[in-house]
């Protein structure tokens, strides 16, 4: 390539890059390939290192279809958005063909179009049968994908497979002469219905192989989900890093642990459960540079261990203090820790960390600890939308403020408890509004 080709050597690029596009190429006898990179293999493979099973199993599962069916598909490839859920449930897939229709339905086109509901109708209800749906028996009639197009040109118009992949070309790409080539010759071989159909939905069909692919990865992770949830909610957190999973899954996890440094870590509790530990990661105060000592120092022992071997001068106070609380400790803070709290939990908790411009209900600022004495729903009349509203409180008063939904789920556990949260506000037009929540 680069003896042939004029290339520029971009300095955000590590190899050359060809400055002719993409037509270009095709007609010098060049293939252009897209290379996609997918997150959710790294998981898959952190799935199978710690159940010791390839993630790769048999698409016949009933309790992964029904997983699916459900719509219980948070964190599912592909299957995760509420629209997709929605067409689940409609559909309720039976086998790896309906995954696929599903992801090639989930698009603008073919829901604009009805082409779901017709689907979920056809599949449940039947359809009426003739020369060219009866071809389409694997989507129940309808032309979803560019490769139903090449076969049926193949068996009704005596197209080669090579002339059939232009045909796909010129739909693709919306050639109107090209496209012509291909009416007239349909018409002579009496099949202007099936021009007519080829030209109407070809705007919104997909690729077979593309979306058939994805549903195979969608299928193994719906698969670890039903069978094997703590390590495919574990690796999920670890790929992601995202919180939301612990949210919508609150059952699953646990507190951070001192085996769980960098990395989720799976244990039997006092209850017998079987429960994810965070990683400390996840808390806000822990950096990677503290991430990185605590590993240079693992394993440990006890909190103590810890405390007693990582240096204060990388581990210092406030990081110990803040993965005590997290971790739940029920110890005083005091001996450990090698400071006295004053009398007032709040205004120590204020006065004490080196950003001495943490807020209070008098003046808030963007940080405001106290305790949340009450949270709510609501639904504003004009727009319908859902909302949440609470009390702060500290022992200067109380402050009132206001919240997007996702935020309730996150207070509630703190609501009349002697928990001390740091809330992350922002004062607008003298409305206090919420964007986040520490503890």
């Amino acid at each position: 390539i680069v003896n042939t080709m004029p290339c520029n050597h971009l300095p955000s690029a590590t190899l050359p890059v060809v400055m002719y596009d993409m037509a270009d190429l095709e007609g010098m006898g060049l293939v252009k390939f897209d290379l996609l990179g997918l997150k959710t293999l790294t998981m898959l493979s952190k799935i199978q290192e710690r159940t010791g099973t390839s993630y790769k199993v048999a698409l016949e599962d009933r309790e992964t279809y029904s997983l699916i069916a459900s719509g219980d598909t948070f964190g599912i490839f592909q299957m995760e958005s509420e629209g997709c859920q929605y067409m689940q449930k409609q559909i309720k897939p039976e086998n790896i063909d309906d995954i696929s229709a599903i992801l090639a339905l989930y698009r603008p086109g073919p829901i604009s179009n009805g082409y779901d509901k017709a689907y979920a109708h056809n599949k449940h209800n039947g359809y009426k049968k003739d020369e060219i749906t009866s071809l389409l028996a694997d989507t129940y009639g309808l032309m979803l994908y560019q490769e139903q197009t090449m076969m049926l040109a193949t068996k009704l118009c005596r197209y080669t497979p090579a002339e059939a992949d232009n045909l796909r070309k010129a739909i693709g790409k919306k050639l109107p002469e090209e496209m012509e080539k291909h009416r007239i010759r349909m018409l002579r071989f009496g099949r202007g219905t099936l021009y007519e159909t080829i030209k109407g939905c070809a705007a919104y069909q997909f690729n077979k192989s593309h979306s058939m692919a994805y549903a195979h990865i969608s299928y193994y992770n719906a698969y670890a989900k039903t069978h094997h949830v703590h390590e495919w909610a574990a690796a999920y957190l670890e790929t992601y890093e995202d919180l939301d999973i612990v949210h919508q899954h609150p059952n699953l996890f646990a507190p951070p642990c001192i085996h769980s440094i960098d990395k989720c870590y799976i244990a039997i509790d006092s209850s017998g459960n079987k429960r994810i530990h965070l990683p400390m990661s996840c808390i806000p105060s822990i950096g990677a540079t503290v991430i990185a000592t605590l590993l240079q120092y693992a394993p440990f022992t006890s909190f103590e261990d810890m405390c007693a071997r990582v240096p204060k001068a990388k581990f210092n106070v406030r990081h110990r203090e803040a993965l005590m609380e997290a971790m739940c400790q029920t110890r005083t803070l005091a001996p450990l820790l090698g400071v006295v709290l004053g009398a007032d939990p709040i205004r120590a908790k204020r006065n004490y960390y080196t950003n001495r411009g943490l807020g209070n209900t008098k003046t808030p600022k963007s940080k405001t600890p106290g305790y949340l004495v009450e949270i709510s729903k609501f639904v504003a009349k004009k727009s319908g939308r859902t909302w949440c509203k609470g009390v702060l409180a500290d022992e200067l008063g109380k402050l009132e403020f206001m919240a997007d939904e996702g935020f309730y789920e996150a207070a509630l556990p703190f609501v009349k408890t002697s928990a001390i949260v740091t809330l992350d506000t922002n004062m607008s037009n003298g409305t206090c509004w919420v964007r986040g929540i520490t503890v």
